[in-house]
């Protein structure tokens, strides 16, 4: 997806911009497809690309698929200038389309936002469930964390080697307003388990390949250290009317494979396919007879290189008569997946859930 006249380092921050625009929040990209860009007889639309002028869709009309240009206005010269524009689109699809669109997942995500709590938790327990992949059990001071199931995920900040413990009453805001090397570290991650009774979280934690940054400080950490956490936030689960999943992931996607297998009702069949180094580096999914579960192996190639993923889809050719399908691995691996699932299967961007739980070079 090319950004045009906007250097590599812009160009690079708005691919994964659009990617999860197009992943995540494709009724947010059709209103403004439909009441920004003016293609009110729009069906469905994705973002194909960007430059300092505008934002190009390619947008589906019944059969028929037609590009469609919305122009800033102005040109800009940054990617959070771009990301500003974006933004401002959705907001005024918004006013042009009043009550005749419901409202869309970013628009849910704004109202939500403000009301997230900050927890301030420590660690309770560690233990390996593999070669890479470290189990995690948080407890204390999640008194206000609030479970909404399925592929819910949280930002954890934890401070920098050397530096004082995050103090209390600090806030997603206090993060934001601090300098990047100035903030404590953080990532993303996926709520594995939520033992309501006693109030306490589990995660797994990807270490293989992942020595500095979060994973870096989760090696070292013992039972006391204390994080703070803001969430959570909802990403996926398991439709109603869904006849058949397909559930794809890298290490740093199986929580949320395990947890989405829990909570799929009973006779529903799944496909997973999961990528990981070799046999012990994998999980145990025994438990859930109507999951048939394949496991595909890298050896030594690094992780996020390779299309595994990619590869078994094509092979499986899935049938896509009631499917829905989620996936969470390298940024760029399951894009590949999601496009081919939308444009060489046809699923309709409601049924295609490909989140890049990473990106392959970030920092």
């Amino acid at each position: 997806m090319p950004a045009t006249d906007l250097d590599n380092d812009a160009i690079a921050d708005l691919d994964v911009t659009i990617e999860h625009l197009n992943a995540n929040h494709a009724d947010s990209v059709l209103l403004v497809a439909r009441y920004a860009a003016g293609c009110v007889e729009a069906d469905d639309a994705e973002l194909s690309g960007v430059d300092r002028e505008g934002v190009d869709l390619d947008v589906r009309i019944g059969d028929r698929r037609v590009p469609v240009r919305w122009s800033f206005g102005e040109v800009v010269g940054s990617a959070a200038e771009v990301r500003a524009q974006l933004e401002g689109a959705i907001g005024a699809a918004r006013s042009a389309a009043g009550d005749r669109m419901p409202i869309t997942s970013i628009e849910q995500e704004r109202r939500e936002q403000a009301l997230i709590p900050t927890c301030y938790t420590a660690v309770a327990a560690v233990r390996w469930l593999n070669g890479g992949l470290l189990e995690v059990e948080l407890a204390g001071g999640l008194d206000e964390f609030a479970t909404r199931g399925g592929d819910q995920f949280f930002y954890m900040m934890m401070p920098r080697p050397g530096a004082e413990p995050i103090p209390d009453g600090y806030t997603m805001a206090d993060y934001m307003a601090q300098a990047d090397d100035e903030r404590p570290m953080g990532a993303y991650y996926t709520v594995r388990r939520w033992d309501a009774e006693r109030r306490r979280m589990t995660i797994w934690v990807v270490l293989h390949g992942h020595e500095a940054g979060a994973g870096g400080w989760f090696g070292q950490c013992r039972v006391g250290d204390r994080v703070v956490i803001w969430g959570p936030r909802h990403s996926f689960g398991p439709p109603v009317g869904a006849r058949q999943q397909l559930l794809l992931a890298d290490e740093t996607g199986f929580a949320a494979v395990a947890v989405l297998l829990e909570e799929t009702p009973a006779g529903r069949p799944s496909t997973v396919m999961l990528e990981t180094t070799d046999e012990h580096h994998t999980i145990d999914l025994s438990g859930f007879p109507d999951a048939t579960v394949q496991w595909l192996f890298r050896g030594d190639d690094e992780a996020g290189t390779g299309d595994a993923l990619l590869r078994a889809v094509r092979a499986l050719d899935p049938d896509s008569a009631g499917l829905v399908a989620f996936g969470a691995a390298e940024s760029r691996q399951i894009t590949a997946v999601r496009r081919y699932l939308r444009d060489d299967i046809g699923l309709p961007a409601a049924n295609v859930f490909m989140t890049g739980y990473w990106r392959r070079g970030a920092d």
